[in-house]
């Protein structure tokens, strides 16, 4: 699956380097997994769970440039995609830049895909698995991402990590984008951007089999 995500990023006309957390480099060899575009790539063996991963991945970038962060199971990635992500990022060198893709975007396009939705004032959305961040800034995420990761599949325990008046209104449906933005500051210091993307392929993640087989049936799509 990390094929298709690969191409995407080394046709990237932004992207120039990738590190690969969680696959060492005999294993990609033997998948043959080589970037045909000439980015160069890394590959690091398993650190042992998702954050880990992400920060020894973090530890082979430069600090003071931005970066970004891609996960291995959205296939249905393009370059251009990403490119547009990060042409249309305003401030790269925020701590983060990420997006959210509107349910029916995604529906309308791939029909029967499954996730779990997160709603705020301005409706119904899945996080995008593309983004931006700040590298010298990501330390900081660390202990909290620590705690969050393993509720990812459920919004309302990571809504109560940020508080119960947080919770109330996630749960009342008065959360809005920016409200989350300053409460991630003001709580985490954190500063991001959040925006809404217009490819909801980046928000099309392969972790149940009704989205395993959507993503299939597109790309033999793709191929006829």
């Amino acid at each position: 699956m990390i094929h298709w995500v690969l191409a995407a990023l080394d046709g990237a006309q932004h992207i120039d380097r990738v590190v690969v957390a969680g696959l060492d480099t005999a294993s990609a060899a033997e998948a043959g997994l080589l970037l045909a575009g000439g980015t160069s790539v890394e590959y690091l063996p398993d650190a042992g769970s998702l954050v880990a991963n992400a920060y020894a991945a973090i530890a082979r970038l430069t600090p003071g440039s931005p970066a970004a962060y891609c996960w291995s199971d959205i296939p249905l990635i393009t370059a251009d995609m990403i490119d547009r992500f990060i042409d249309g990022t305003t401030n790269p060198h925020l701590d983060i830049n990420a997006g959210l893709v509107p349910k029916a975007d995604l529906l309308g396009r791939y029909p029967g895909c499954d996730d779990l939705w997160l709603r705020v004032r301005e409706g119904r959305f899945i996080a995008a698995d593309f983004g931006l961040f700040n590298p010298a800034n990501a330390e900081r995420a660390r202990r909290h991402l620590e705690v969050l990761m393993p509720q990812r599949k459920s919004a309302a325990r990571q809504a109560l990590y940020l508080g119960v008046p947080f919770l109330l209104r996630f749960v009342c449906g008065r959360l809005t984008i920016p409200a989350l933005e300053a409460h991630l500051a003001r709580r985490f210091d954190l500063h991001c951007h959040i925006r809404v993307v217009g490819d909801p392929e980046l928000g099309l993640d392969v972790d149940n089999d009704t989205n395993l087989a959507v993503c299939r049936a597109a790309l033999e799509r793709s191929w006829s």
